[in-house]
């Protein structure tokens, strides 16, 4: 009795962009490594054959008669062999301003538009829209943006706030959704005490002008509000040596009960419902 074994080779039409992106990235991230096509096949611990995994990369070339197309578990499987992430091999090394197209096809998607983009749109944002996209760090926003004119200025207003608060409640679940390693930052303002609502206030009144005069030179906003990080974090790190110096035993009893608090917090945000964990529950 013969069994027939099902090989999943495929024609170069059937390939599509990104499994020809992560054909020529296994192969450039496989020699990056120095690693040889047989090196490569010793770590996959024979899940993959030197002759699959050559079709794998054949799936670059343009020429090849027959290629291999990569499973959902095979490219975690090679991400892990290759030492690097599944978004490195279906997005490749760079993240600047030119389209990365995602797939062949168009599709539907609530984007930034008032109202709702009916028509289908290419999806080739950025390269560097899609690596955020893909670390779960912002939703693709596709097609062209288009708002209705305002009927007055009021109206204006109550539009803009209106768009601004779909995206944002739409951010938010997006990464609370790609990125369930987070700890939720505390970024609802408006369950914070009015007086720390005050503080924030006062704060962003004051900054702003600066921030807006260094993006009018051609600085992106968020290079100005790095900069603005690193100078705060440099001036908290002085604070902390010049306490470290003179702290006393009270001091360090304080620390390890804030530290136990704060760990105890973080453990609640993971665990709602379920910390403190039951002895043999964790």
């Amino acid at each position: 009795m013969v069994a027939t074994v099902a090989v999943m080779v495929k024609k170069r039409q059937d390939l599509g962009v990104t499994a020809v992106r992560v054909a020529r990235n296994v192969r450039e991230v496989r020699q990056a490594r120095g690693l040889s096509v047989t090196q490569l096949v010793k770590r996959l611990s024979g899940k993959l054959s030197v002759d699959a995994v050559k079709k794998i990369e054949a799936g670059a070339n343009p020429d090849a008669a027959v290629v291999r197309r990569v499973s959902v578990d095979e490219l975690v499987l090679l991400a892990i062999a290759l030492d690097t992430t599944p978004n490195r091999l279906l997005l490749g090394p760079r993240a600047d301003d030119e389209d990365l197209e995602l797939t062949d096809a168009q599709i539907k998607l609530p984007n930034n538009l008032v109202p709702s983009q009916d028509e289908p749109v290419d999806t080739s944002p950025s390269a560097r829209d899609a690596w955020r996209w893909a670390r779960g760090g912002e939703p693709l926003h596709l097609g062209p943006s288009v708002y209705p004119l305002p009927e007055d200025e009021e109206d204006e207003m109550r539009r803009y706030q209106n768009l601004f608060a779909q995206q944002e409640i739409r951010r938010r679940r997006f990464q609370q959704e790609s990125r369930p390693d987070d700890v939720p930052d505390f970024t609802d303002f408006g369950r914070l005490p009015v007086e720390k609502q005050a503080v924030l206030d006062e704060m962003a009144d004051t900054a702003t002008p600066a921030v807006l005069s260094a993006m009018d030179t051609g600085l992106p906003w968020k290079t100005v509000v790095r900069r603005l990080r690193i100078q705060v974090d440099k001036i908290l790190w002085q604070r902390r040596r010049e306490y470290l110096a003179n702290r006393t035993p009270e001091d360090v009893e304080r620390e390890r009960e804030e530290g136990k608090r704060a760990a105890d917090e973080l453990m609640r945000q993971r665990h709602p419902g379920r910390y403190p964990f039951e002895e043999g529950t964790e």
